[in-house]
């Protein structure tokens, strides 16, 4: 007899979606696999090309926080920030000086929160999405001090994908909701 194997599409290692579009929240551990035995991975790297992708050099390495990369941005060759999540409190990482050195940014908002989306509007300016219990989104006017906004709706469990308008005062973001409905949120800055 064979057994049906169930599958998940994994967003993150925090969310999932079943075949039957059924929404799962995890907790997760270092060394945790998911349901389908699929390892999630953590560590944490960031590689940089300056000559159209022939060669890459290793400018971020963290091996060791139980914490990994999500999706980066930059405003130029120089100046980047991205997302990570993992065990413990997610982090908001970014450079000036083309990876030399980082800043980092740790979520006050603790273990369980995800973030999933970062774009840069200018040199010193950027923004991340993201939830966990609800749909989060940070922002930053020098890449060192963060504001949070939180999505009115509470049927938005974390927001996946991010675009800023071009007035840069409004945002737009596709997320996972708890009602399993499609739904892109506006976000009123």
């Amino acid at each position: 007899r064979l057994r049906r194997r169930h599958h998940a599409h994994h967003p993150s290692s925090r969310l999932s979606v079943a075949e039957d579009g059924s929404l799962h929240v995890h907790e997760v551990n270092q060394g945790d696999t998911a349901e389908d035995g699929a390892y999630p991975g953590w560590w944490g790297q960031v590689a940089k090309t300056m000559d159209g992708g022939e060669t890459w050099a290793l400018v971020f390495d963290d091996q060791t926080s139980g914490l990994y990369a999500n999706d980066i941005h930059c405003s130029d060759e120089n100046t980047c920030a991205f997302a990570m999540e993992g065990v413990g409190a997610p982090r908001i990482v970014s450079t000036t000086d083309g990876g030399a050195t980082w800043n980092t940014f740790t979520d006050p908002s603790g273990a369980g929160m995800s973030l999933m989306a970062v774009r840069m509007t200018g040199p010193t300016e950027a923004w991340v999405a993201g939830g966990g219990n609800t749909g989060r989104v940070w922002h930053t006017t020098d890449l060192v001090n963060w504001e949070k906004y939180e999505t009115a709706s509470t049927d938005a469990i974390s927001l996946i994908s991010l675009a800023i308008g071009s007035d840069g005062k409004s945002a737009f973001a596709t997320g996972v909701l708890r009602s399993q409905l499609c739904s892109v949120l506006t976000i009123a800055i």
